[in-house]
């Protein structure tokens, strides 16, 4: 299996991509590399990705976004921990680039399509 099969396994298994990196010992660069290589081959899709992080943390992470009005990893790992959720800025950062209604529509669309 390849480096790349590896990751998207994981994430199929609910993995979000800061515990695939420590999982693979690989950097979160490298994991969120062999995941768009998947996503390219058309075996992943982007909301896959913004999906893999729980629903209470994506929740919180909307939350903090509205409350701060700012999407920055930085800002929003801040507010989250001022409330006692602990979350990963990759995730954070991961979530907030994939969260896009366009990300997520244009997936949801392509999967009916098809």
């Amino acid at each position: 299996m390849t480096r790349k099969d590896h990751a998207a396994d994981l994430l199929r298994q609910g993995f979000p991509p800061s515990e695939i990196a420590h999982q693979m010992g690989t950097s979160p660069a490298l994991t969120m590399q062999y995941l768009c290589l998947k996503i390219g081959e058309g075996e992943l899709r982007r909301s896959d990705i913004a999906f893999s992080l729980p629903h209470e943390v994506r929740a919180a992470i909307e939350q903090a976004i509205e409350k701060t009005g700012s999407t920055s990893a930085f800002v929003i790992s801040r507010e989250l921990k001022a409330q006692g959720i602990t979350a990963s800025r990759i995730d954070i950062g991961v979530y907030v680039h994939y969260r896009r209604a366009r990300v997520v529509l244009g997936d949801m669309y392509e999967l009916v399509r098809t």
